[in-house]
């Protein structure tokens, strides 16, 4: 992912059937595209089950999703989002940079 792409979302419906057929990259720009839909509970729910992928990419997606979607949407289940990530450090530590700097921007964001 080396340029910046733009993936247009367009329904939950379309989104929910391309999230179980993309893989990888595609996933990922997928992912990274979630933030902009109006049901945020919804997107949420999506990051916090893609920050336990395998793929370490999609994971950094999901996590980075979050912190966008507190950033666009102003809304989140701080509580809920910030021991999903705090927990996942201890599942995954690679990722430790990451989660702090998604932490951080709920934190400046909501």
């Amino acid at each position: 992912m080396s340029k910046h792409q733009r993936v247009t979302i367009t329904s939950k419906e379309y989104t929910e059937t391309q999230l179980n057929l993309a893989k990888g990259e595609e996933l990922c720009l997928l992912l990274l595209g979630l933030c902009e839909l109006e049901d945020w509970k919804w997107v949420q729910n999506i990051y916090l089950k893609y920050i336990y992928d395998d793929d370490h990419w999609v994971a950094t997606a999901a996590i980075t999703g979050l912190g966008h979607l507190a950033r666009i949407s102003g809304q989140l289940d701080k509580k809920t989002v910030v021991q999903s990530l705090t927990a996942l450090i201890e599942i995954k530590p690679a990722l430790e940079g990451k989660v702090r700097n998604t932490i951080s921007d709920i934190e400046m964001f909501l």
